[in-house]
């Protein structure tokens, strides 16, 4: 079974719901992606900090943080904000300043 067909099958695109623009992510070339990239960080002794604007998405935030990440990164005090409430009950991460 596809990783996002259970989830596909609670709303039709067509019927507009839910709301456009939609970004589709497939959860395994998701996890390849954060995979290599905290690989090619740790190869070179450098620590990832995402930007948290660009998904504003506390699920794909904590992945990252799960894979390696060091922290997240917000460009304003609304972002942080936003990008840390709610099911960011993990925030902060244990050894962070």
């Amino acid at each position: 079974m596809p990783a996002l067909a259970t989830d596909a099958a609670r709303f039709s695109i067509p019927s507009g719901d839910p709301s456009l623009p939609l970004a589709i992510i497939k959860r395994d070339a998701l996890g390849g992606n954060l995979n290599w990239m905290q690989g090619f960080a740790l190869a070179r002794g450098v620590d990832m900090a995402p930007h948290g604007k660009t998904t504003m998405s506390p699920q794909l935030l904590r992945r990252q943080l799960d894979a390696g990440a060091r922290g997240i990164t917000f460009a304003t005090g609304i972002q942080a904000r936003v990008g840390t409430s709610r099911a960011w009950r993990f925030w902060p991460r244990a050894g962070a300043i």
